[in-house]
């Protein structure tokens, strides 16, 4: 794949559209409070901050409604989901959103749904993938939904009650 990036003369279907791309996964709390300046923005907290990824290859959606079910997807991340059903606490579903360029993603999504087909995969068809080859930190929009940040906040107030250290600079 490295080598396919370096191609001087990569063909379109390798190259995304430089457009916007979302990842959905699940952050422990203590990540997310270090992340500055969350503003209210319909039904979401958001923030601008770095992002670093753990992997050197990373599946993006070009499709926000299924990166969503991704940072839901207890199957896909950190085992949780919600405190009624028995939600690992400590963490929080969270979407990140980026743009591409054409030095670190490669494949169109319509191009990794081909190659999906070719394999006899026919699921995840909608995801609407694209990869992003690099651990390199790049700058992304974090959001979270209102809901979410406010039962992380109740937590952390929680814990802070218990004696555990809160500061509060991190309420919104």
């Amino acid at each position: 794949f490295n080598e396919m990036l370096k191609c001087p003369t990569r063909q379109a279907w390798t190259k995304p559209a430089k457009d916007f791309v979302f990842r959905g996964k699940v952050m422990l709390d203590e990540k997310i409070v270090q992340i500055q300046g969350w503003k209210k923005r319909g039904q979401f907290m958001v923030a601008t901050a770095p992002y670093t990824s753990d992997y050197p290859m990373q599946s993006w959606s070009t499709n926000f409604h299924k990166a969503s079910m991704f940072a839901l997807d207890g199957k896909t991340n950190v085992d949780w989901s919600n405190e009624q059903q028995g939600m690992k606490l400590g963490t929080v579903p969270v979407i990140i959103k980026t743009t591409t360029n054409d030095t670190e993603w490669l494949f169109t999504s319509d191009a990794t749904d081909f190659i999906k087909k070719s394999c006899g995969l026919n699921y995840g068809l909608a995801e609407r993938e694209t990869i992003r080859l690099s651990r390199a930190t790049i700058t992304a929009e974090y959001m979270i939904s209102k809901t979410a940040y406010s039962s992380m906040i109740r937590n952390i107030n929680k814990k802070a009650k218990a004696g555990l250290a809160f500061k509060e600079k991190y309420k919104n």
